[in-house]
């Protein structure tokens, strides 16, 4: 079971094997108006006992309060916040783990966040899983060349149906683009249009990206 029935804000729910004894540390990210707790319970049904799960609450049930693709400066300051909350997080996971076993996967705003967290902080994961999101703000940020070479063999998984009601295709698709042209291995999977929710099939989609990676 996780640590507590629900998580309160600032609060981190961990499920699965212990940090020390698991070979894979996955930063789970709810989507807006969810719960660390919701997003959980799905989790729980790939099944897999080597995985140490992190699932932060989100400030008011959201990670940023405007739409992803405003511009980036109105939800800037709640977005470096959380990302500095995501780097405490793994900060405390890499001191037993290495890079290439940590991953960070989110759904609709947390898959958003999760993709700005690995075009900005890329030396902290080595493996992103986005499921129904895409990069914040209006266009795609450009990149030094320095910062770029962060980016080369990063894992990017993006999955997302047709038509949704909240993410539009296109701005997935730009994503998958960019990451790629930085250097990552992309992989961009769209599908039939279904309802904005997690469902089974994203479970066996995250369930084969994590065996692949504990197989490597």
């Amino acid at each position: 079971m996780p640590n507590s029935a629900y998580a309160k804000v600032g609060e981190v729910l961990t499920f699965g094997a212990s940090v020390g004894e698991s070979e894979l540390a996955i930063l789970l990210l709810h989507g807006r108006g969810q719960s660390a707790q919701s997003i959980l319970s799905w989790a729980t049904r790939i099944g897999l006992n080597e995985v140490h799960w992190l699932v932060p609450q989100s400030p008011i049930f959201h990670w940023y309060g405007g739409a992803y693709n405003a511009p980036i400066v109105e939800n800037a300051a709640e977005i470096h916040r959380a990302q500095q909350w995501f780097d405490e997080i793994l900060d405390e996971v890499s001191q037993t783990m290495r890079k290439q076993n940590i991953m960070v996967v989110g759904f609709s705003q947390g898959a958003c966040m999760a993709l700005q967290y690995a075009w900005q902080c890329p030396k902290q994961i080595d493996t992103v899983v986005a499921l129904t999101g895409s990069l914040i703000g209006e266009s795609v940020p450009s990149l030094t060349g320095r910062e770029s070479e962060n980016h080369i063999g990063l894992e990017v998984f993006l999955r997302c149906p047709q038509q949704d009601i909240w993410v539009n295709e296109q701005s997935v698709r730009e994503s998958a683009t960019a990451f790629r042209e930085a250097g990552a291995n992309v992989s961009l999977q769209i599908t039939p249009a279904t309802p904005h929710i997690l469902d089974h099939y994203d479970a066996a989609f995250l369930g084969g990206i994590i065996s692949a990676v504990l197989e490597r």
